[in-house]
């Protein structure tokens, strides 16, 4: 739903570009989840859990900000998705000729 949003933001927005910034994000995504899981894996083997974080003990300080700055994280980037959604379905059930802002 990012795609509108990404393709206006674009230096000569073409279909080309549009797919490298796409494959780009979807590489990086890909790459770092790896990384997380081949680390995850060579720590604790197969007594690895499905959540890494649940690997850990309870008391320790590391951990627990991790586990905040993913509780974060999720909490923040709800708005993140759903604006354009919003911002869409606004468009689509009251046009205006003249949009005051425009993501």
């Amino acid at each position: 739903m990012n795609v509108f949003a990404i393709f206006g933001e674009l230096r000569n927005p073409t279909g080309k570009r549009m797919r490298a910034v796409g494959f780009g994000s979807l590489g990086l995504s890909c790459a770092v989840y790896a990384v997380i899981g081949i680390f995850g894996y060579l720590t604790f083997f197969d007594e690895v859990a499905g959540n890494i974080l649940l690997n850990y003990n309870l008391d320790d300080p590391l951990v627990n900000t991790g586990r905040v700055a993913v509780a974060l994280v999720i909490f923040f980037s709800y708005p993140l998705m759903a604006h354009p959604c919003l911002n869409s379905l606004d468009s689509l059930l009251f046009p205006r000729k003249c949009h005051l802002f425009v993501f």
